[in-house]
């Protein structure tokens, strides 16, 4: 990736920041956090708990000690937060992009170990690989699916938007549906299941349909809005 074509990028997003999003925020592009939740403004309040979207340091992130955050990489992450809020219609939560700011923040912290390098333009798989090895060993296990969509959420953003010399190709087995994603009735299905303490390596494959795809027809069903869609889909799922 040239460093016209990075640069191009960044003040993309800067500029969609201060004509669309800046005149009611408190922050400023340039500030080395923004603030979201219940004490933000503008784009990022919310009614919940405070959100600190901090750029120059990587804090109590499982598995990885304290650092500091080189000040080149602070417009990467600013900008991958305005891009995945405009991606989102501007509907992205201040926990989301947090959520994804820490992601980030871990591929930092193994860029530089791995490569000795802070540029964001050298971002590359074995980095994303490392960082995901990194939270299997520190996460709980449920969580790691929504984290592994996380990953690739961020990888297609930047490998349609950052265009890489070589793009990333971060893969994983996790099935991935975030409770943020699911329909209310979808989310209640997964509800139950986990009351049930159903463990789904000890249902016979042959004979039913896997947990996953069970979730996945309850949220389909959930989104027919026609007699028509619901005949449709009842046949493809008897027909599957």
């Amino acid at each position: 990736m040239s460093n016209k074509a990075y640069l191009d990028f960044i003040n993309e997003q800067k500029d969609h920041f201060n004509r669309h999003l800046s005149s009611d925020f408190n922050q400023t592009w340039n500030d080395t956090y923004w603030q979201g939740g219940e004490k933000g403004s503008g784009w990022l309040y919310c009614r919940s708990k405070d959100v600190n979207l901090v750029f120059n340091e990587g804090k109590r992130l499982k598995g990885l000690p304290a650092f500091d955050i080189s000040e080149n990489f602070y417009d990467f992450f600013r900008s991958i937060l305005v891009l995945s809020y405009r991606r989102s219609n501007s509907k992205a939560s201040p926990q989301k992009l947090h959520a994804e700011l820490l992601i980030l923040k871990r591929w930092y912290y193994s860029l530089v170990t791995l490569t000795d390098d802070n540029s964001p333009q050298s971002l590359c798989t074995e980095v994303l690989v490392n960082a995901f090895e990194i939270q299997v060993k520190n996460s709980n296990p449920k969580s790691l699916p929504d984290i592994a969509g996380t990953y690739l959420r961020l990888q297609e953003l930047i490998n349609k938007h950052m265009h890489l010399s070589k793009r990333l190709e971060f893969e994983n087995d996790y099935n991935y549906l975030s409770s943020k994603n699911r329909t209310p009735n979808a989310r209640k299905t997964k509800e139950l299941i986990d009351k049930l303490d159903i463990d789904e390596d000890e249902v016979d494959t042959k004979k039913l349909i896997s947990i996953q795809t069970f979730i996945n027809i309850a949220s389909l069903k959930s989104l027919c809005q026609t007699n028509s869609e619901k005949m449709l889909l009842n046949l493809l799922t008897i027909v599957h």
